[in-house]
């Protein structure tokens, strides 16, 4: 398939799995069987994966997507899916590091993860590092949200041009405080949810994930960690020219 081509699939997918409500998640594991593979979804979304025809079929099953939109793509595609990537799986693993920080931040999972791309592509060898890069992009977004484009390229450049902003002014500390104090208000206003209403005892653990309060707290010792590590996450930031 040809670039035009993917793109246009991408923006068909995620035209319909919004308009189902879905979120990635839920997407992964309706298409793929597999709900950790949102990062993958995220990438064929913004035509960023070269597709077998069985793929562009279950994401055609999943979503109902018309064979308008779905026949004019098989004759060009692939014999076999593009393999997953080191930055594939990196995107995976800083999307899942910091999903909890997302949540209470109230980010798109779409932007959270297209900005984990852009992080994993930087730091190849670096994970901490790109990892604390994508947890001042995160705080970053979260300030920034009523200016954002709601388009996630646009918004993603608009963030990492804040970013290298702060980087230029050496205010990587600055960053790491207000993600800080974030989590920290967001922490206060589930204590005050949760004097309203008491959480069941008794389902306390369920599904085997932690409290909100229990991920707040392990975000908030990430991000006091970060001081030691400001020097790197200066070198950590992408640079704008990265692609999606």
């Amino acid at each position: 398939m040809t670039s035009p081509a993917l793109n246009d699939f991408g923006k068909a997918v995620r035209k319909a799995r919004t308009a189902k409500g879905w979120t990635l998640e839920i997407l992964a594991h309706e298409a793929l069987g597999n709900q950790e593979r949102k990062s993958y979804v995220s990438a064929v979304e913004n035509g960023r994966k070269r597709l077998s025809a069985l793929t562009i079929q279950k994401f055609a099953r999943a979503l109902d997507l018309d064979d308008a939109v779905v026949d004019p793509l098989l004759g060009g595609a692939t014999a076999e899916d593009e393999p997953q990537s080191q930055t594939d799986t990196d995107a995976d693993r800083l999307s899942a590091q910091l999903d909890g920080v997302r949540t209470q931040l109230r980010l798109s999972e779409s932007l959270a993860i297209a900005l984990a791309y852009k992080y994993a592509e930087g730091n190849p060898t670096d994970f901490e590092s790109a990892l604390r890069g994508l947890e001042n992009a995160l705080e970053v977004a979260a300030r920034e949200r009523a200016r954002l484009s709601s388009n996630v390229d646009e918004a993603v450049a608009q963030i990492l041009k804040e970013v290298e902003q702060l980087n230029e002014d050496g205010q990587v500390s600055e960053a790491s405080a207000l993600l800080a104090r974030a989590l920290e208000e967001a922490e206060e206003e589930e204590a005050r949810a949760g004097q309203d209403h008491p959480p069941d005892r008794g389902r306390s653990g369920a599904g085997g994930g932690g409290s909100g309060t229990e991920t707040l707290a392990c975000g908030r010792r990430r991000v006091r960690g970060a001081g030691a590590h400001s020097g790197r996450l200066v070198r950590a930031w992408p640079r704008q020219g990265a692609g999606l």
